[in-house]
């Protein structure tokens, strides 16, 4: 990712400078807890959505370097934890309206 980005959102008619950007830190393994400033308009999965960023700090924080990995671990073993209890209940469900 580049230091900087410029946007211009036709769908949306802005042009992203900071001030209208939100605060928010960046999640992915590589730049784990990095601080960066980022269209307020951006949502995760939608490619039509401003892609305006500007990082905040200079360098990824080590802490959330080392951390990250920790971190999405714990994320990928509760979602699979919640598929199981979706299944569990799917199934439940399918036995409850069985006929008797």
């Amino acid at each position: 990712m580049s230091e900087t980005s410029n946007y211009f959102s036709s769908t949306s008619g802005h042009l992203c400078d900071l001030d209208h950007c939100t605060l928010r830190t960046s999640l992915k393994l590589h730049t784990f807890g990095r601080r960066f400033y980022g269209c307020r308009y951006w949502s995760p999965g939608d490619d039509r959505a401003c892609k305006f960023f500007k990082w905040l700090d200079t360098n990824t924080c080590t802490r959330g370097a080392a951390t990250a990995p920790i971190v999405l671990a714990k994320f990928r073993r509760l979602e699979h934890e919640v598929e199981l209890v979706n299944e569990e209940l799917k199934q439940a469900r399918a036995m409850g309206e069985a006929p008797k």
